[in-house]
């Protein structure tokens, strides 16, 4: 069995891969995760570089 492994994201609630409409973004949070999956040594936890603030003004996509 391996060890776990997890990505923390800084990003509002309710938008769990980051950006609305941001494909490329969402992208490479995945990528981020997956490459995750690669390290041999576990447990894992790691922090996503990137900090996203709430936009007020878009509703909450869950």
């Amino acid at each position: 069995m391996r060890p776990p492994r997890a990505l923390y994201c800084e990003f509002p609630l309710g938008r769990p891969l980051g950006r609305p409409k941001d494909p490329a973004f969402q992208r490479q949070v995945l990528d981020t995760a997956f490459a995750l999956l690669d390290r041999p040594e576990g447990p894992v936890l790691e922090k996503f570089p990137t900090i996203i603030e709430d936009e007020a003004e878009q509703p909450l996509i869950c």
